[in-house]
């Protein structure tokens, strides 16, 4: 059984069907609620009695204040120091928080944060520069900037910082997240030495200074700050949404993402830019304040969810909402002095999404219903894995591929499906694979891959959605609100909507994978055009009885008018279900063809080392392969 620990007991209360829509948006209402109090609480709250609500009343009603010096008073400490105050407070936590999910999301970790890709030790880097070269080196910038000076050297800082990370990680037009990762890491524990080195030259006054915006604070408001900084932040926070169906995509892993119809590389750029800007205009004018970036996310989910669909709402209103309490609680405690904002970091080291991917794909394509390959090649660390193999798949036929471990049949298939670079050509339905994009892919082929870990507490029925994040399933709208249940049903998973994939064995966590995968592509054939399964080892955890479900699952598929092209090691099995077989050895094409054909004693021998004797049912001219004939 997989870790039952993700799931938190909030999670166990919700519809039985797994839905948990309905909740999540109770959920956001009321933190819209709580952010409004919150907002009420920071505006009449401080170490001044200065009444906020007098200060509206009088503006409401136009009348003229009994005491004008009083009201003049009051009218300036809301309106230009606890108003920007506010505002700001609301910007920062809600960047902060939602950056905080985009980069869990972005990295499949729960202990992601924002400090991760370096941004806030670049920001601090920037920042600190200019508080104590300011008066020497930096002094033209200052005299220029002015007041802008240091929110403006922690962005640029944050800024420089991302597009070295950007530059590092990609390759070829691919950004390794791992190595964005790593090389984050390294420039922010560089990043931090040279604060190091700063704050040793450092005299007295800028290092109180230095302590003081390091420890993070709303303090430092004001309206022309917000100019600066909140059109960055706004336009920031309105991108992030966009990325919620990606994100739930890439939840299942970068190439499922892929093969959903996402354009992971632009999801990587869209996301990492967006937070890179969320973050470093935050830092700039607040300074270093963490927790809420990592455990907002974190506490939204076991209250409604991994679904970033509503996740990113909801965290932009729970972090402003906490922000803004831990303000106010540090503007009263201690009055009339201020605490420090709660929490405060002590190291910064510590493609669009689907955009129109929903729309419908491209609607004239050369109708040559088939999957051909010709001359397909793949190299991975210079090493060539597959060389050469000419490959063809039909619609209304059952194409399997076998042979020993390591002969390259993943690799093969993950050419076909667009995975892999590779040399040679590879036509969907006579379209070049290489030039179709993400979400017309997407609508004519599903992919299982072998495995696929969650690192969140999805329930079943939100996994097997994710099968329509883009494309279509064939069906009339009407009865798309049931299908993930058929999907379930007909992988013999029936009552299981509302469990949790974590807690399911293997053998039920694969059938929901092919769940998502038949939800994807449910109808065979869309608009006359044949679609396609392609299963990397579909029935490797499987007792038999679901093994003979699954197979007979993939045949109907094939005989009502699609195509399937899986990895098998069962050749019993193989040459039950199988209309052609091609036989990899080497990373080259031993043979194809029928398995009466392509299935005798010479080939076994040779390409799996292994002397066995193939049989034949006489009622069915069916071959079949005893292991016990090899004692």
């Amino acid at each position: 059984m997989a870790d039952q620990s993700i799931a938190g007991p909030a999670d166990r209360v919700m519809a039985a069907d797994g839905d948990r829509s309905a909740r999540a948006r109770v959920v956001i209402l009321l933190l819209s609620l709580t952010l409004a109090l919150s907002i009420l609480l920071s505006l009449t709250s401080g170490a001044s009695d200065a009444s906020a609500v007098r200060v509206i009343r009088d503006w409401l009603t136009g009348a003229a204040p009994a005491d004008a010096a009083l009201a003049a008073r009051d009218q300036l400490i809301v309106y230009d120091i606890r108003m920007p105050r506010v505002l700001l407070g609301v910007l920062i936590g809600a960047a902060l928080a939602v950056s905080g999910a985009v980069m869990q999301g972005l990295f499949r970790n729960p202990l992601a944060d924002p400090g991760l890709i370096g941004v806030s030790a670049g920001s601090s880097l920037g920042a600190v520069a200019i508080i104590v070269l300011g008066a020497t080196w930096l002094a033209p910038v200052t005299l220029g900037l002015g007041a802008f000076a240091l929110p403006l050297a922690a962005f640029f800082g944050g800024l420089a910082v991302t597009s070295l990370l950007y530059a590092i990680a990609t390759r070829q037009g691919q950004t390794s997240v791992a190595t964005m990762l790593l090389a984050g890491l390294a420039i922010s524990a560089l990043a931090m030495a040279l604060v190091g080195i700063l704050v040793f030259i450092a005299d007295d006054r800028q290092l109180r200074d230095l302590t003081f915006w390091q420890l993070g604070s709303l303090a430092g408001a004001t309206w022309p700050k917000i100019g600066t900084v909140g059109p960055v932040i706004v336009l920031a926070l309105a991108t992030m949404p966009v990325l919620s169906r990606g994100l739930n995509a890439l939840a299942l892993g970068e190439a499922t993402a892929g093969h959903l119809g996402i354009p992971v590389q632009r999801l990587k750029y869209t996301a990492i830019v967006a937070v890179s800007a969320a973050v470093g205009a935050s830092v700039a004018v607040s300074g270093g304040i963490g927790f809420i970036g990592i455990v907002v996310p974190h506490l939204l989910r076991l209250a409604i969810g991994p679904d970033n669909r509503y996740l990113l709402p909801a965290s932009a209103l729970l972090g402003a909402s906490l922000l803004l309490l831990a303000d106010a609680v540090a503007r009263t405690v201690v009055a009339p002095a201020e605490l420090r904002s709660a929490s405060s970091r002590r190291s910064p080291a510590r493609r669009s999404s689907c955009g129109s991917c929903c729309a419908s794909a491209a609607s004239s394509i050369c109708e040559l219903p088939m999957i051909e390959a010709r001359d397909i090649s793949v190299a991975i660390g210079g090493r060539r894995i597959v060389s050469h193999i000419d490959f063809t798949a039909r619609p209304g036929e059952f194409s399997a591929i076998v042979g020993p471990n390591g002969s390259g049949k993943t690799t093969l298939l993950k050419a076909l499906t667009g995975e892999l670079s590779y040399t040679g050509t590879v036509t969907l339905n006579g379209r070049d694979l290489s030039a179709m994009k993400p979400v017309e892919a997407a609508t004519l082929r599903a992919v299982l891959p072998q495995s696929t870990s969650l690192s969140f507490p999805f329930t079943v029925r939100e996994i097997v959605r994710l099968g329509l994040i883009c494309g279509r399933s064939g069906v009339l709208p009407g009865e798309d609100a049931r299908l993930p249940e058929r999907a379930l049903a007909r992988v013999d998973l029936d009552g299981f909507a509302g469990r949790f994939y974590q807690e399911l064995s293997g053998g039920e966590q694969q059938r929901v994978q092919l769940a998502r995968v038949l939800y994807q592509v449910w109808a065979p054939v869309l608009e006359g055009r044949p679609r396609y399964l392609f299963l990397d080892e579909p029935v490797s955890s499987l007792d038999v009885k679901h093994q003979l479900i699954i197979m007979n699952i993939a045949r109907d598929f094939a005989r009502r008018g699609g195509g399937v092209v899986a990895i098998l090691h069962d050749l019993n099995l193989t040459a039950m279900y199988a209309d052609s077989i091609f036989v990899l050895h080497r990373g080259q094409l031993a043979a194809a063809g029928s398995p009466q054909d392509v299935l005798n004693d010479e080939l076994i021998e040779r390409v799996f080392d292994c002397r066995l004797k193939v049989g034949v049912l006489p009622s069915a001219n069916m071959p079949f392969v005893l292991p016990q004939s090899a004692a």
